[in-house]
């Protein structure tokens, strides 16, 4: 079970996630967990108004994906702005430059698929990469006129000098 919150006050946002496990593993990891990753899920707040002045967007034109007609908008990190993501290791948070590709629903202005990479990961933590692919799925509730759309998949892949990790996430069930 998955559970998303987003508050924002007079500082900023603030989104907080929660997991548990639904079921027994079948195998336990021999050293436990190697990799927990989280916020993935929530890439699409840097369209957040809080932290679009971060990124340079470009509109690169229009795909045809699934049947839908879609925009395609790249964005890369402006310097010294705040980022709405952080790689939280060994105590220490480190600010996270996102660059990627958006695909949005012109009608709608929502964000159905993005891929984004790390674009210049800190030398000390021996990243060669950082990467991710977020597709969102559109999902109604019950009194709500509009569908959310939510994400389905989050597929996150960490390469080192000597290791790939591939971490995916799926969602499903959504609860509002």
């Amino acid at each position: 079970d998955y559970l998303i919150t987003v508050r924002s006050d007079s500082s900023g946002m603030l989104v907080d996630e929660s997991r548990l496990a639904t079921s027994k593993k079948k195998k336990k990891a021999p050293q436990g967990t190697l990799l927990t990753t989280q916020g993935f899920a929530a890439l699409v707040t840097i369209f957040h108004p809080q932290y679009q002045p971060s990124y340079a967007f470009k509109i690169e034109g229009e795909e045809k994906t699934g049947g839908r007609n879609l925009v395609r908008v790249s964005f890369v990190p402006r310097k010294g702005v705040p980022s709405p993501a952080v790689l939280a290791l060994k105590g220490r948070d480190y600010p996270i430059a996102w660059e990627g590709t958006a695909w949005i629903e012109p009608q709608s202005a929502c964000v159905t698929r993005l891929e984004v990479h790390w674009k210049d990961p800190a030398a000390e933590l021996g990243l060669q990469s950082l990467s991710s692919e977020v597709q969102y799925v559109p999902v109604s509730f019950r009194g709500h006129t509009e569908p959310y759309w939510l994400p389905t998949i989050a597929k996150i892949d960490v390469k080192t000098l000597h290791q790939h990790w591939r971490n995916t996430h799926e969602f499903s069930r959504h609860r509002l």
